[in-house]
Order: structure tokens, then C-alpha cells, then sequence
């Protein structure tokens, strides 16, 4: 099997762009980033974001924002590190609302927060490392937590096509920022390599 892909957009991200990208490409899910402090335009902006992938019939979550996010009938949350509150969060959730965290490269982090019944968690690729070293401590625990436990993995900070097919067979998504969807050559090899 081979990873999908988890596209990342903000709230800067081109709507013409992410549209092109939705309409043409077999997209897992998309979260939007950076909004936790937003003001009211963000807002309208984060709303047609959602509604784009929507129309689309792709799951859209917001990152950080549980309350905004629940409000306004996003699929579900990201949370970029494990929240004090998320056993209350987990507790009071719709039942279809999916929460994710990231646990940067710690697998204690990592199975402490599945074993609280998220969705699926994040690790993120050792970017100081050798892009092309396959021994690296983040690629181990990325592989062992695959072949290991059931709840589903994101792979944050992939930087090369090389890791990226590297890796797309033991994560079950990989995500990609909009430094690499916006280039259309980038993109359009990444897609090679994961459809």
C-alpha cells in the first residue's frame, strides 16, 4: 500500500490553486494551518477553504482550533503538540469528528496519545539528518510504528522525492506543505510517487 497524500494549505494558500490541485489529484485529506489567533477575514477565508474541499468530498481539519473547528463543522483538528485538555476533547467529540497530534520523533509521546483512542498521530522526518540515510532514528520509529500499531500514521517534514518514496510504504499518509504544491513540477512528482 502506498501512502496518500496530506496536503497542507494556510490561510494565504490560492484558492484557484488549491482548486486546480483538489479537482485533479487523489488527495487523503487536507489540513490548514496557522490559525489559532484569526481575525474576522481569516475566518471568512478558512470557511471557503472548507467548502472547496467539500465540494470535493475531501476531509478537511483544522490545525490547533478545536472550538473553531467544531463550530463550523470541519471534518476535524490537528493538534500540533498534545494538548493538556485532549482527554476532554476526546471525551466530548461527535463521534465523526477526527482528532490527530503530532508527536514530533518521540514514540513514547506517540503511544502515551494512542492509547487515548486519537485517530491517527504524526511523526515528523529528522530534517538534520542525511535526506538519503535510511538509519536515521526518525525513519526506524517511522517504519516499527507501522508494521507495529494500528492507528494511523502521518509523516510530517519529508524534504526529498527520494524520502518520499522511501517512506510511502510504511506511513499511511505523508503531508505536504504548500512550498511543494505550489510548484507544479515538484507536485506533479510527488503525485507520480504516490498514486
Amino acid at each position: 500500500m502506498t501512502a496518500k497524500i496530506y496536503l497542507i494549505v494556510d490561510i494565504t494558500s490560492s484558492d484557484i490553486e488549491l482548486r486546480n490541485i483538489l479537482k485533479k489529484n487523489p488527495i487523503g485529506c487536507v489540513r490548514i494551518s496557522g490559525v489559532t489567533e484569526l481575525s474576522a477575514h481569516d475566518k471568512e477565508k478558512i470557511r471557503e477553504l472548507k467548502e472547496l474541499c467539500h465540494s470535493n468530498d475531501i476531509a478537511v481539519l483544522l490545525e490547533d482550533n478545536y472550538e473553531f473547528a467544531l463550530k463550523n463543522e470541519f471534518d476535524g483538528v490537528h493538534f500540533t503538540k498534545r494538548p493538556s485538555e485532549i482527554q476532554k476533547v476526546l471525551k466530548l467529540k461527535p463521534k465523526d469528528f477526527l482528532v490527530g497530534v503530532d508527536c514530533s520523533y518521540s514514540k513514547h509521546q506517540g503511544l502515551i496519545t494512542a492509547e487515548l483512542g486519537v485517530d491517527y498521530i504524526s511523526f515528523k522526518v529528522d530534517c538534520n539528518k542525511d535526506s538519503d540515510n535510511s538509519d536515521s532514528y526518525s525513519d526506524n520509529l517511522i517504519s516499527w510504528w507501522y508494521e507495529t500499531i494500528e492507528i494511523p500514521l502521518v509523516v510530517e517534514n519529508v524534504k526529498s522525492l527520494s524520502k518520499i518514496r522511501e517512506l510511502s510504504v510504511v506511513c499511511d499518509f505523508i503531508s505536504i506543505p504548500p512550498i511543494y504544491w505550489n510548484e507544479s513540477s515538484d507536485f506533479d512528482n510527488i503525485v507520480k510517487i504516490l498514486n
